[in-house]
């Protein structure tokens, strides 16, 4: 579980260095016509609504999470609640 765990941050640090790359792309001075296709398509990106769905993404993912965790904490409250009850009555 441990190795999957770091190969999960090496990856999702590698696509974060990609679209800080991605973000970056525009500002460099380049001619349009010597550039390559993938620097040309990398430039037609639309970043700014890819910053947004990524931040609805991140906000929906988290709330989510938020909700299992507390369904998870309401069923191990109550497990906890059961069995203490059955020890003091025994």
């Amino acid at each position: 579980m441990y190795d999957f765990v770091v190969q999960l941050v090496f990856v999702v640090s590698l696509g974060l260095l990609v679209y800080l790359l991605a973000l970056a792309m525009p500002r460099v001075a380049d001619d349009e016509e010597n550039g390559s296709k993938f620097r040309r398509w990398l430039a037609n990106i639309p970043l700014e609504k890819l910053d947004e769905f990524l931040i609805r993404l991140g906000e929906k993912s988290l709330r989510k999470i938020r909700v299992v965790i507390l369904k998870i904490d309401n069923f191990v409250s109550g497990k906890l609640a059961r069995h203490g009850k059955r020890k003091i009555n025994n």
